[in-house]
């Protein structure tokens, strides 16, 4: 409405000064010189000088947050996206950014270098007529304080050894329930994560999600641990896993004709979902992967189940 109302009165003005033109031209006259010359201002210039009285421009501070330490400083850097492309440095000297403008940033990133210690945050935000603070809150990423296995009969700790491997026959179906605590004031998972297990097609036939996962494929570029492993099954954890919580997952796995003969072992690989920027495009990347194929997941940590 504003700006429809900025309009109308730029062209009223045009009207206006067509009549005194037209006045001086009937009786006789020239139209005077600052007639001829007047260029109006256009509405939307008007719009910013009635808003912000003639301020082009404002500053903008960046100091993001730890969202669960008020006290603790991310120190990392926020790149905007959209409009302008520009990197502000946390807890630096300020940007200079245009008035009543809204921004699309990623935090805690650096033109597509991830910064350490925290997960990347999207972020928007709008100048309005006075200097900006520019604040997130991040979450700091850390590895799962608790990550264990238990064995098919729901109480028996599972472990690399004679009672806490999991008795198999060959050709039969397993579940293994895998526990999980998240580290506090830190997040385990803030996107979602991946659970890349490996195996030994000698002795597993498949794996495959069972309770709190989905199947789900992703590109895994892992070298493998576990001695013999020769294949990949990748599953998602959906949502946060953060500040103490914790939950429980399974996995169903089948052994093939030649287990319960050997140990062997599903050696699992938590990788939390986080985001960057593509560095050619600037555009948002989620994943655990780079464009490039570098590894951007963080909170890593394994857990294998054994048998035999």
């Amino acid at each position: 409405m504003k700006g429809k109302k900025g309009v109308a009165n730029w062209l009223l003005l045009l009207v206006v000064l067509g009549v005194i033109g037209g006045a001086f031209l009937y009786m006789g006259g020239d139209v005077p010189s600052y007639f001829l010359s007047f260029t109006p201002t256009p509405p939307e210039q008007l719009e910013v000088q009635k808003s912000c009285n003639g301020v082009q421009s404002v500053k903008g501070n960046y100091n993001s947050i730890d969202r669960f330490k008020a006290g603790t400083d991310p120190a990392g850097n926020i790149t905007i996206i959209s409009p302008i492309q520009k990197t502000i440095v946390d807890d630096a000297t300020s940007t200079t950014l245009p008035v009543q403008t809204e921004f699309t940033a990623l935090a805690h990133n650096n033109l597509g270098t991830p910064n350490a210690n925290y997960f990347a945050e999207e972020y928007n935000f709008k100048t309005v007529c006075a200097d900006l603070d520019i604040q997130p809150k991040l979450s700091k990423a850390e590895a799962l304080s608790t990550f264990s296995a238990v064995n098919t009969n729901g109480v028996t700790l599972n472990a690399n050894s004679s009672t806490g491997r999991e008795d198999v026959s060959a050709s039969t179906s397993y579940t293994a329930k895998l526990t999980l605590r998240s580290p506090s004031d830190a997040c385990a998972s803030k996107y979602g994560s991946v659970l890349a297990c490996e195996y030994d097609a000698t002795y597993v036939t498949s794996v495959s999600a069972s309770s709190g996962l989905n199947d789900e494929a992703y590109p895994v570029y892992l070298s493998h641990v576990l001695g013999g492993a020769d294949q990949w099954k990748t599953m998602y954890y959906s949502g946060e896993l953060c500040n103490g919580a914790d939950d429980t997952i399974a996995i169903d796995y089948e052994t093939s004709a030649s287990a319960g003969s050997v140990t062997s072992a599903i050696n699992c690989t938590w990788l939390a979902v986080d985001k960057d920027l593509n560095a050619d495009s600037l555009t948002v990347i989620t994943g655990i992967y780079d464009e490039d194929n570098n590894l951007i997941a963080r909170s890593q940590k394994s857990q294998a189940v054994f048998f035999n």
